[in-house]
C-alpha cells in the first residue's frame, strides 16, 4: 500500500545505548545530564548558560547540533524540570519560558504532560479535567476528594507541586559529577592535532592547578572529546602514583592522541580527575641528600611505568611488589605497574641474607649432614655431586600454618648457606627435623648467591 515505506527491526538495547551516548555528548553543555525515558534527556544548565552566551545561544547551539545529527527533536528551557518536560513533549517548537510565565504556557497542555500513569490520566479526563489549566482552577482540597484513593490524589498533587516549583525535584546525573573537572568549548571545531594538543595542554594546566590548590594528585584522568558531527572520543590515563605534574600528564596525553581521527573536528572537550589522592610533598632539592636521590630515581621509574602502561596497555607492564611474608617464595608477587610500588615493610632477622636468584620451585637434593642439625657436608643436585667447603646456618623459618596444605603437621624450614669447591654459593633448606616422629626431613635447593 505504501511502496516507499521503510521498515527495520526494533532494537531497544541499541536505542538505550544510543541515548546514553547522546547524554554523554550533551555533557559539553553542562555536567548534569540524565536520560528521560527512552527518547529524551534532561540538562540542568543552572550556572552553565552564560558560558555559551546565554540561554538563547545555548538553545540554538543544542538544537542545531541535534538537527545536524538528523534527529527530530524539541527543546524547552523552563524554571522547573516538570515544566521543561511538558513543553518539550507536548508544546510546539523550541522555546524558552521567561521567568514567571510558566503556568501560562502550561495551561493549554493536556494532563498527560504531568507525567501521570494511564489510569490517573484517564480518571482526570472522565472528571472533565483535560488540560493542566483546568486542573489548576480546581481547589486543592476539592481535587483530592475527587479520587478514589489517597495514592492517586497524592500523585496528582505531587506532580502539580513539582511543575510549579513548590516541591523539589532533584535530578541525578547519569555519570557521577567530577569534583575536579575542566570544560572547554571552541568557536570553531578543532581539526588539526596540534591545535587539539594546545587546548588540552591548557585545560590540563588548569586541572593540575586546581589539584595543587587542594593538595591532591590524580591517578586516573579521563578526557572527553566531543565531535561536531556527534559522538564522543574518550581518552583514559592512569598512573602508578598520584601526580599533579602537568608535563608528565601532557606526555601521556600526546601518546593517546597520536593519529586520532578528528572527523569534522572537535567543538568541545572536558578533562576530569576521576581518581585522586592526597599528595604528600617530598624534599628533593638538596643535591647531596641520598634520600632525595632515591626519590628522584623512584619518580623516574614511575614515569617509565606510566608511559609504557598507557601506550601498551595496563597489563603489558608488571612490577615486583613485596608481600608481608617471611616464606621466600611468598615474599614478593607480580602486579600491574599501575598498581604502584607501595608495599608493607618486612623485618628480616638480624644478619639474614637472601640470595638474589630463587628457583621458581624448590628442588629436592640428596644431602649428607651431621645429625641432628649439622650443615650439609655433601649434596647431589641434578645428577651432580658437590662437596661443601664452607657453611653457615641454620636460619629457621616457621611455616604459615593458616596457608599450609598440611595443617596436621606443618613443617619448619632450616636454611643453610653453603659454598662448594668452585666458590659457588647455594641456599639449601631442610623441611622438617630429625627429631619429628613419623616423617623424615627432606632437603631442597632454593636459590643461589652471585
Amino acid at each position: 500500500m505504501i511502496p516507499a515505506l521503510q521498515t527495520a527491526d526494533a532494537d531497544p538495547e541499541g536505542d538505550r545505548k544510543g541515548l546514553k551516548s547522546l547524554c554523554v555528548w550533551a555533557e559539553q553543555f553542562c555536567p548534569w545530564v540524565t536520560p528521560d525515558g527512552a527518547d529524551g534527556f534532561w540538562l540542568d544548565i543552572t550556572g552553565s548558560a552564560h558560558l555559551f552566551g546565554g540561554e538563547e545561544a545555548l538553545l540554538q547551539h543544542l538544537s542545531g547540533a541535534l538537527e545536524g545529527f538528523g534527529l527530530r527533536h524539541r527543546v524547552a528551557i523552563a524554571e522547573t524540570p516538570g515544566g521543561a518536560y511538558a513543553l518539550a513533549r507536548y508544546g510546539e517548537g523550541d522555546l524558552i519560558v521567561p521567568h514567571g510565565s510558566l503556568m501560562e504556557r502550561l495551561a493549554p497542555l493536556p494532563v498527560d504532560a504531568l507525567r501521570l500513569d494511564l489510569e490517573t490520566g484517564l480518571m482526570l479526563r472522565r472528571l472533565g479535567l483535560k488540560t493542566i489549566g483546568q486542573i489548576m482552577t480546581v481547589p486543592r482540597d476539592s481535587l483530592a476528594r475527587r479520587f478514589e484513593t489517597d495514592i492517586l490524589s497524592a500523585a496528582v498533587l505531587r506532580r502539580l507541586d513539582q511543575i510549579r516549583g513548590l516541591r523539589d525535584e532533584p535530578l541525578s546525573p547519569m555519570r557521577p559529577r567530577m569534583r575536579y573537572q575542566i570544560i572547554r568549548s571552541f568557536a570553531e571545531p578543532l581539526v588539526h592535532e596540534e591545535a587539539l594538543l594546545e587546548q588540552m595542554a591548557d585545560a590540563l594546566e588548569d586541572l593540575c592547578r586546581l589539584l595543587q590548590q587542594k593538595g591532591r594528585g590524580a591517578r586516573h584522568l579521563a578526557g572527553l572529546l566531543f565531535r561536531s558531527e556527534g559522538g564522543v572520543v574518550t581518552i583514559v590515563i592512569r598512573t602508578a602514583r598520584a601526580s599533579d605534574e602537568t608535563e608528565h600528564f601532557l606526555r601521556l596525553l600526546k601518546d593517546r592522541t597520536d593519529g586520532l581521527d578528528a572527523g569534522f573536528g572537535f567543538d568541545a572537550l572536558t578533562l576530569e580527575a576521576v581518581e585522586t589522592e592526597l599528595l604528600h610533598r617530598e624534599q628533593t632539592s638538596l643535591p647531596d641528600m641520598a634520600a632525595g636521590a632515591r626519590i628522584q630515581d623512584d619518580r623516574a621509574v614511575m614515569r617509565v611505568v606510566d608511559l609504557f602502561s598507557n601506550r601498551l596497555g595496563a597489563d603489558a607492564v608488571s612490577v615486583l611488589a613485596l608481600n608481608q611474608s617471611h616464606v621466600p617464595e611468598r615474599a614478593h608477587a607480580v602486579s600491574p605497574g599501575l598498581d604502584g610500588f607501595a608495599a608493607p615493610a618486612i623485618d628480616l632477622p638480624a644478619g639474614a641474607d637472601r640470595p638474589i636468584r630463587l628457583l621458581s620451585r624448590p628442588e629436592v637434593v640428596d644431602v649428607i649432614a651431621d645429625l641432628p642439625d649439622g650443615p650439609p657436608a655433601r649434596f647431589q643436585w641434578r645428577k651432580r655431586a658437590f662437596r661443601v667447603v664452607k657453611a653457615s646456618g641454620p636460619e629457621r623459618i616457621e611455616p604459615e600454618w593458616w596457608r599450609s596444605t598440611d595443617k596436621e603437621n606443618p613443617r619448619v624450614r632450616d636454611y643453610y648457606k653453603v659454598e662448594d669447591e668452585a666458590g659457588q654459593r647455594y641456599w639449601i633448606f631442610r623441611a622438617g627435623t630429625y627429631q619429628s616422629e613419623g616423617r623424615r626431613p627432606v632437603w631442597y635447593m632454593h636459590g643461589f648467591f652471585l
